[in-house]
């Protein structure tokens, strides 16, 4: 068996290198995470997507992705299958338009848009035992199809109050128009009790800047997944610059945005040559991006994050952004692979500044 020594005289070996004749059994990692429940995908049209009944968890985060096949398919999540009762509440706000307050309804409105085409939500929802089951969702619609339209963008919370109290088990996506084949529920779950080594995100890059300061941070080729979760970090740009994000190393204007900085009016940019990371600042980053990587459908993305300003907790933050995007990519078309799915993700910038040394970029895929 190999020894390799490690700091404090610790020594480590593999499983595949322990003997069964040493009388100790080989180790096995369990490690909490989301893991996944369960998943109901349309194999017809329908105007509801309900999952079957899932084990219950503290935490619940729940994808979809909804295609519109005919109608208007604004949407509402359901729970349990409560559809009556005026069990929900919530409050929302699309692009940013006047908040609304919606009280004692019969669904918490998730995609309030007259015409999405196709969407991606992601949902976490909060199922402890004797409370009100509350609920956090963005979701980015991305109107009809091609990169003249630019995606519209939402976000929400709300409220489900069963009575009597029950847990989460169940969720429908309901539709006031049809979904289309291959519109999809995925719903993810986490306990602190949990102990498996299941979890539904796989890491699929993990780099960093390293060799000096540089103008871009590359995944590298990636394994084809449906869903990424895309993190990035900087601790600085040289000047004002802003980050971007390229697809395949599609630099055709193939990239559709809409994005809200500190709560002021939406930027929208069709036909744009890049995917927006947050607006032009010198101070650290940080963002989170979810995206749907179907090979048939425009690539649809809900992005957060922060800018930090000035150090210090007396300093402001200064800016908050929402993002809902898409890559209007197919097969064959741009520059770049053609391939039909994101596979490699190159974090720049618009003004070619050097990114700060301390960057890095993390990608997570599932299927």
């Amino acid at each position: 068996m190999t020894i390799e020594w490690l700091a404090g005289n610790r020594i480590r070996g593999t499983n595949a290198e322990r003997t069964t004749t040493t009388g100790i059994s080989p180790i096995t990692t369990a490690v909490g995470g989301w893991k996944e429940l369960t998943r109901f995908t349309l194999g017809s049209t329908s105007t509801s997507i309900t999952t079957p009944t899932f084990d219950n968890k503290i935490y619940y985060k729940v994808l979809v992705h909804g295609i519109k096949s005919s109608g208007s398919v604004e949407t509402g999540l359901r729970m349990n299958g409560v559809a009556s009762g005026n069990k929900y509440a919530a409050r929302l706000r699309v692009d940013d338009d006047t908040e609304r307050t919606p009280t004692g309804q019969n669904q918490i409105a998730d995609g309030w848009f007259s015409d999405p085409n196709e969407f991606l939500s992601q949902i976490y929802i909060s199922n402890l035992a004797g409370s009100e089951k509350l609920v956090i969702g963005h979701t980015a619609g991305a109107g009809t199809a091609g990169v003249t339209t630019v995606p519209k963008r939402m976000e929400w919370v709300g409220k489900f109050v069963p009575s009597p109290d029950a847990d989460v088990s169940s969720i429908t996506i309901y539709g006031s128009g049809t979904f289309a084949v291959g519109s999809e529920v995925v719903v993810l779950g986490w306990d602190p009790a949990d102990s498996h080594s299941t979890n539904f995100w796989e890491e699929l890059a993990s780099v960093d800047l390293t060799g000096g300061a540089a103008s871009t941070l590359s995944s590298g080729t990636i394994a084809a997944k449906k869903y990424l979760w895309v993190q990035y970090y900087t601790d600085s740009i040289a000047s004002s610059s802003r980050p971007d994000f390229l697809f395949n190393s599609d630099t055709g204007t193939n990239y559709s945005n809409r994005y809200n900085y500190n709560g002021t009016e939406s930027v929208a940019a069709s036909e744009d040559s890049h995917f927006a990371g947050i607006s032009p600042a010198t101070t650290p980053f940080f963002a989170n991006f979810f995206i749907v990587n179907n090979s048939a459908n425009e690539k649809i993305s809900i992005g957060t994050g922060i800018s930090r300003g000035g150090s210090g907790a007396n300093t402001a933050i200064a800016q908050k952004f929402e993002l809902a995007q898409k890559w209007t990519r197919t097969s064959g078309s741009g520059t770049g692979d053609a391939s039909a799915q994101i596979t490699k993700i190159t974090l720049t910038n618009d003004a070619s500044a050097n990114f700060g040394t301390s960057t890095y970029l993390r990608v997570w895929g599932s299927n």
